[in-house]
This record gives structure tokens, sequence and C-alpha cells, in this order.
């Protein structure tokens, strides 16, 4: 029976991996989940350091074509990456100009 079929008054029984949390947590305490879609933008950077510095000092050295960083972006929430960028190579004014929905949830105690 899914969630749409439940009877008026019958809760659907939960998960073992739903119900073992629940028994982990202090009974005195209330939990309310937040969950939501964070809209993130990703537009450009302007004027980064060259952090390439193994490739960017020999390349001078030997007088070949210039090697600069390769910039991306990262989002945590958490210590927990949500998203990564695609590397802009030899760039130090990388354009990304990308848009990212992202399903997040986040544990509020109340």
């Amino acid at each position: 029976m899914s969630m749409a079929e439940t009877k008026p008054g019958k809760a659907p029984k939960p998960s073992k991996k739903c119900a073992a949390r629940v028994k982990d947590r202090d009974p005195d305490r209330s939990m309310v989940l937040l969950h939501g879609t964070l809209q993130v933008y990703v537009n450009r950077a302007l004027k980064l350091a060259d952090r390439d510095m193994i490739g960017g000092n020999l390349s001078q050295c030997l007088g070949l074509r210039e090697n600069l960083s390769d910039p991306y972006v990262e989002v945590y929430i958490d210590k927990k990456r949500l998203l990564k960028t695609a590397h802009i190579y030899d760039n130090l004014n990388p354009v990304w100009d990308t848009h990212h929905a992202l399903h997040v949830a986040a544990e509020v105690d109340t």
C-alpha cells in the first residue's frame, strides 16, 4: 500500500532505516525537517590569483605558452559538497554562466 493509498486515520509503517533513526533520538526533543530548492547561479570570477605553481613556473622557465590556473567552483553545506562546476582551463577570469537547482533538506530542532 503506497502513501496515496493509506486509509484515513492509519499512518503508513515507517521503513526500518527511518524507525532506527527515530529510536536514536531523544524523545523529549521534537524535530522538523525543512526542505526546498536552493537556486545557485554561478556567473564568473575576476582577477583570480594564479595558483598553478608547478605548471606555470615550469612553462615560464622553458619559454612555453603561459600555463594559468584551472578554476572551478564548489558549493558546500555542512561539509557536504552539493555542486562542483567544470574546470575552465588556463583562465584567471573564468565565466561559467550556469544555473543549478539543488534539492536540500535540513533537520531543525524545535
